[in-house]
């Protein structure tokens, strides 16, 4: 009885792996919804450099790295992370030498996404939108009573 058991349960179970795997799907992780960020983009004005760089794995992790250089030396330096929380979404901003500062998904379309702390100092308000090869972050808030507002103007890097 031992030996007809046997074959019957590993063969139920490699049923269960094979299926599993069927429905696996590598590019529909949870962050695929974020992909549109994937890529190099930087901002070049008269003083600085400023660019960020998202990694996507097949929508199962969404990492970035943001700088801003002067001179040719980095003035500001971050790591960034969308993870998700639950039933959303939480934007994840890292300075050296400080605790991690979260922003919670508010809203999104297919090429866009705003993320909220209200009880941070500034900003309180992340939105990316991208529009092809550009891409424009806004970081905004209330800072010392008064509303205050940067737009960054991306364009996309090839490579």
């Amino acid at each position: 009885m031992n030996r007809i058991i046997r074959p019957f349960a590993l063969s139920a179970s490699l049923f269960l792996a094979v299926s599993a795997c069927a429905t696996f799907h590598p590019g529909n992780g949870p962050m695929r919804d974020f992909e549109f960020l994937e890529g190099t983009w930087v901002q070049i004005t008269s003083k600085e450099i400023t660019e960020e760089v998202w990694n996507s794995n097949k929508g199962w992790s969404m990492t970035g790295v943001g700088r801003t250089l002067r001179d040719g030396r980095e003035v500001f330096g971050e790591q960034l992370a969308i993870e998700p929380r639950g039933e959303s979404f939480v934007y994840v901003a890292l300075l050296p030498g400080a605790a991690p500062v979260e922003f919670k998904l508010v809203d999104r379309g297919a090429t866009w996404a705003r993320f909220e702390n209200p009880e941070h100092d500034f900003p309180q308000r992340i939105e990316y939108r991208r529009d092809g090869n550009s891409m424009r972050a806004t970081v905004s808030g209330v800072e010392k009573g008064v509303e205050q507002r940067e737009v960054i103007e991306y364009q996309r890097v090839k490579g």
